[in-house]
């Protein structure tokens, strides 16, 4: 039995490299993930039962503080994915378990398993996604990552919550960080700095994983050589993720000495000494002593990975967020010589919409408005596709519809949440029905609603106002070009065309959709009095600079579940189409995977092998 020594908070602990004995409370450590509570513990875990032991020892006496203090009990996931001969390492993690410490052991052999042993670096890269994937999926807010070499103090926890409530605004934390603290190390406990992610107390929030799993990022992270935290850190300095992290710059979290190392699985027989000052930040005022210093200045990384190795890494993150929006979407088709091939999604080419167009010394801003009927897949998927290069979007939902009756409010903050981009949400909803109604009042009622919220927002004359159905979508591509590129003429108001489909992608109308779209804050302020729907409906009778073509895409009835079809009908405007016969689903189910428009049964066109076929 081997038995390690480690000085914490003053006082020395005596653990033994066993699983230590505990005779209450003892349940099955291989359970489900789940969902009690905002935070969980991340900690990465390969072949050192005695250092696992002493970060254990380290986190169980300040879970118990935290549940003294504040009732609950943040759970520990020990994430593994390498074995220990001689060591039963789920039954060393079960052992901790009881009803005031959860601790749970959770396997990633895959990580281990599926790589080329070559890399030893992007295997534990591996093991870092899933284990703090898998708990991001499993629905918490905040998951803070840890090493088995890693011990933490005893108000970890009490100061984590403390940390959070204080920068709520922040994507990242550090609890702790190497070193001089990149030249912010500081002997007071309320100091907090800013700086990259590190790779030990780092606490990630929702919103931060989400940006990480946006395409751009994931790919450029899997075709990354070395150590995962560094890549992240790299990701940060570009501008893909976000930065900084409100960072304690007296550390909470120590790094043991002599343990070896993880990737050559030797454990050192040493005495691994960590020392941490119990500070106690709550209850005291928290100041910001500024940013710290950049870290990687010269750090030169390596040639990128193979594509096999790459292509790994993007299978285990799974499909990103605008990926699950349109398998949602996608409809079994039962129609021979007009299925669906890649390729539906084509737009124009960059050079045809925006020819001559000139780059501007600063960036504008751009606010997009919609008003909101229940279509939260296509809110999900405008916010991933537009959401990287506008600055508001303004939403507004009516308790009375489009048909002047009443309707239940569906907006759901918690199902947007996912979204990286969902803080740009501005929110208004409406309770008023339109005087004299007769057909399209009510809905020209509602989107002039949206306007309002902008004048608080203190744009500049030039930054644009985009005005769209929720349905409507302009490509990210595009949105960049009218963000950092002028009209060569000048213009600010265009009208916009739209790759059209039913139902969802694939379904596509050999027309497309042309709307009145895009004014300056200055033309909207002015001509079109901050109402909304005189762009729609005739760029406020501005000539402007003609139509931008093919920037996007106009998925009409793009539902998951069909049965919203027969609340859309029945919310409509168009009072016609609220008939028995148009809301049977079985029927509208047919028209919808034949790719029939249900009001006449007429087919639409479809792409296949990149061509759009005709009707």
């Amino acid at each position: 039995m081997m038995c390690v020594q480690v000085f914490m908070f003053g006082f020395t602990m005596w653990v033994h490299g066993q699983a230590k004995p505990r005779d209450e409370d003892s349940v099955n450590s291989s359970v489900d993930l789940r969902v009690s509570r905002h935070i969980a513990v991340s900690l990465m875990a390969c072949a050192r039962p005695a250092a696992l032991n002493l970060s254990l020892a380290s986190l169980e006496r300040a879970s118990a503080r935290y549940a003294a203090r504040w009732g609950e009990v943040v759970p520990v996931y020990v994430s593994m994915d390498c074995w220990h001969d001689g060591t039963d390492m789920e039954g060393l993690v079960g052992a901790w378990n009881s009803s005031k410490f959860l601790v749970y052991a959770v396997w990633f052999k895959e990580a281990r398993e599926a790589r080329d042993a070559q890399w030893a670096d992007e295997r534990v890269a591996r093991h870092w996604l899933q284990s703090v994937g898998a708990l991001f999926n499993a629905g918490y807010h905040y998951v803070v990552h840890l090493e088995e070499d890693h011990a933490v103090a005893w108000n970890f926890f009490d100061d984590l919550v403390v940390l959070l409530g204080w920068a709520s605004y922040a994507a990242c934390y550090n609890m702790g960080c190497g070193g001089d603290c990149w030249g912010s190390i500081s002997g007071n406990e309320g100091h907090v700095t800013w700086m990259e992610a590190g790779n030990m107390g780092v606490v990630y929030s929702r919103q931060f994983w989400d940006r990480f799993l946006q395409a751009d990022v994931r790919e450029r992270f899997c075709g990354m050589r070395g150590n995962w935290d560094i890549n992240v850190h790299i990701l940060q300095s570009e501008g893909k993720l976000p930065v900084p992290c409100a960072t304690y710059a007296m550390p909470r979290v120590g790094h043991m000495l002599n343990v070896g190392s993880a990737r050559s699985g030797v454990e050192s027989q040493g005495l691994p000494v960590i020392s941490l000052k119990d500070s106690g930040s709550g209850g005291k005022r928290l100041v910001d002593i500024g940013r710290a210093r950049y870290a990687l200045e010269g750090y030169e990384q390596g040639p990128p990975l193979p594509v096999e190795v790459k292509a790994q890494c993007m299978a285990l993150l799974g499909p990103d967020l605008k990926e699950r929006v349109l398998a949602r979407l996608k409809q079994e088709k039962r129609v021979e010589g007009r299925e669906c091939a890649s390729g539906f999604m084509a737009l124009g080419k960059p050079e045809d919409a925006f020819a001559g167009w000139k780059k501007r010394d600063a960036a504008r801003k751009i606010v997009v408005m919609s008003p909101y009927d229940c279509e939260v897949d296509m809110l999900l998927f405008k916010l991933e596709e537009m959401g990287p290069w506008i600055d508001h979007f303004v939403i507004v939902e009516s308790s009375v519809s489009n048909s002047n009756i009443a309707r239940s409010m569906c907006f759901d903050k918690a199902q947007v949440a996912e979204s990286a981009h969902a803080p740009k949400i501005i929110y208004r909803e409406s309770h008023e029905s339109a005087p004299n109604f007769n057909y399209w009042e009510q809905e020209v009622y509602v989107k002039n609603q949206l306007g309002l919220p902008l004048v608080a927002l203190g744009l500049s004359e030039d930054d644009l106002v985009v005005m769209m159905d929720m349905d409507e979508i302009i490509a990210g591509k595009y949105l960049k070009i009218l963000k950092y590129y002028d009209h060569p003429q000048g213009h600010t108001a265009f009208k916009i065309s739209l790759r059209w489909s039913y139902y969802g992608f694939e379904w596509v109308n050999p027309e497309p959709t042309t709307v009145s779209a895009v004014v300056s804050w200055r033309e909207f302020r002015t001509t079109c009095d901050l109402k909304a729907n005189a762009v729609r409906f005739n760029l406020c009778g501005l000539t402007g600079g003609g139509v931008l073509a093919m920037i996007g895409w106009h998925c009409s009835w793009c539902f998951a579940d069909t049965g919203q079809f027969i609340r859309k009908i029945e919310r409509s405007s168009k009072l016609e189409d609220n008939q028995e016969k148009f809301k049977n689903l079985n029927f509208l189910q047919e028209q919808r995977n034949k790719g029939l428009w249900f009001v006449d049964s007429m087919p639409n066109a479809c792409f296949k092998n990149g061509h759009l076929l005709s009707k």
